[in-house]
């Protein structure tokens, strides 16, 4: 289940929902809201659509659902919040990304060993300033202060992506490249990483986080061979039924 683009940015879950289609998940559910409903039926009706309203459907999909990703095009409204809580609650595996993460901090003491935050530098600022933490420290003490405080997995994106999680060791993604730095690319590594952790129920850990994000930075490097600076984020998803994992 993936949760996003409410009447914004309709293109950020459809771009996640498509990259775990490509990579084998099978059973897609999209809860949206508003204006963006229709624009995706018409352009990707084989991911099954709910309206974030349609509150027995949505718990329904929650119950059912064996990964939840929540974040991308969502908003900051109340629904979202409310989304965003009962994502967690859930106990599920949650990856949790973009906007979802600048409503996280109320929530932060819900989080569980199985949910994902995927923040870039400036959503580790929105995780950072509540603590009082206004000036950014190293990427390395960045991605500590937020495992201690969140208790999660943490992908802090960029140039040598760091995953990490309280008291475990860091991962560092040596694959990737600047091609990347374009909208919508986060949007396909939360896919990619919810395909994994839906895929490997019993193998969730740090470990299986990094190969996921490695397989992302792994296909860009790939395609911006004869791309260039011209990478799209489609140009992964289109790749990626060669790696199903």
């Amino acid at each position: 289940v993936l949760i996003g683009s409410f009447d914004a940015y309709p293109g950020a879950i459809c771009l996640a929902a498509q990259a775990a289609i490509q990579l084998g998940i099978g059973y897609t559910t999209v809860i949206s809201h508003g204006s963006t409903i229709p624009c995706m039926l018409r352009a990707f009706p084989s991911i099954i659509l709910i309206d974030a309203q349609d509150h027995s459907s949505v718990s329904d999909a929650l119950e059912q659902a064996e990964t939840i990703a929540i974040g991308p095009g969502l908003g900051r409204s109340d629904l979202a919040i409310d989304l965003l809580e009962k994502s967690i609650i859930s106990l599920k595996p949650c990856i949790i990304d973009a906007d979802a993460l600048h409503l996280l901090y109320p929530l932060r003491d819900k989080l569980h060993q199985r949910c994902v935050l995927t923040p870039h530098l400036g959503e580790a600022k929105a995780l950072l300033s509540p603590l009082g933490i206004d000036s950014m420290p190293c990427r390395e003490d960045i991605l500590e202060i937020i495992s201690q405080t969140y208790q999660a997995v943490i992908v802090l994106k960029g140039a040598m992506t760091l995953i990490g999680q309280n008291h475990e060791n860091t991962w560092v993604c040596c694959q990737g490249n600047p091609n990347m730095a374009i909208a919508g690319m986060g949007d396909v590594l939360t896919g990619i990483i919810a395909a994994y952790c839906a895929q490997h129920p019993s193998h969730f850990s740090c470990e299986l986080i990094a190969e996921a994000v490695t397989l992302h930075g792994k296909i860009a490097d790939d395609c911006s061979l004869t791309t260039g600076i011209g990478l799209k984020p489609e140009d992964i998803i289109d790749h990626l039924h060669h790696h199903v994992p």
